[in-house]
């Protein structure tokens, strides 16, 4: 398993100290970039041949969320090569080894220039040796929307600072839209995002929420035509 350390930085932190989710987000991101960078397969292997990584799923399940000023040690291992997705396993403990976050992952490789997804060459492959999956529950990728009962929130603008290097609304900011509508008195204990559409700068997406019958939340964020571009479901303890 590839890892890597750091300390819980103020900045990352909500209201109660706790590391937020989106943040928890980016370390998981920013541990698949540092390992492909390592194995090198990073961006200067990608762009040149005009392929990139788009994670279509996120399942992060939750023991505690670390504190301010906590080191943690953050890792993941590539764990299924098929195709054209290359799907991963992520944890995030204590130097001490409690486990904080266990989470899996599903990604496609693009082709930038087609949008549409190709295979890894031997390469690639060659850098991603498979190890086995976490010991964690297995949920399904596809997330199920009720048909009705949503209540629509004000829609809110892409702007500049949501893109990633793609020119696209990177995927923490639809768990950080969908995260405003959290119940901050309750701790969450799983986070399930399944993307569907990729937004771009101006355009206006609106949150739908649906409340579970376990006292969860399900944010359904659609775009100015309707259409789904990611799901997000919270679950609580």
């Amino acid at each position: 398993m590839y890892t890597f350390d750091s300390r819980v930085r103020f900045s990352e932190t909500d209201m109660n100290g706790r590391l937020t989710l989106t943040s928890l987000i980016d370390y998981l991101q920013d541990c698949s970039t540092f390992h492909s960078e390592d194995a090198g397969v990073g961006f200067s292997y990608t762009r040149p041949r005009h392929i990139a990584w788009f994670v279509n799923y996120w399942q992060i399940d939750i023991l505690r969320l670390p504190l301010m000023g906590e080191k943690i040690r953050i890792g993941t291992r590539p764990v299924e090569a098929r195709a054209f997705f290359g799907n991963r396993c992520y944890l995030i403990e204590t130097l001490d080894k409690e486990p904080l976050v266990r989470a899996y992952a599903v990604w496609t490789l693009i082709d930038t220039n087609t949008q549409k997804p190709t295979g890894m060459d031997e390469e690639m492959l060659k850098a991603y040796p498979l190890e086995p999956k976490l010991d964690m529950e297995y949920l399904p990728r596809k997330i199920v929307i009720p048909k009705e009962g949503g209540i629509s929130k004000d829609p809110i603008r892409v702007n500049e600072t949501m893109l990633d290097s793609n020119h696209h609304m990177n995927n923490s900011q639809y768990v950080r839209l969908a995260c405003a509508f959290e119940d901050p008195e309750k701790m969450i204990t799983r986070l399930r995002v399944q993307y569907k559409k990729q937004e771009r700068l101006g355009a206006h997406l609106t949150p739908v929420l649906y409340e579970r019958e376990n006292g969860g939340l399900l944010v359904n964020i659609v775009d100015d035509a309707k259409e789904g571009c990611a799901v997000v479901e919270l679950s609580y303890e």
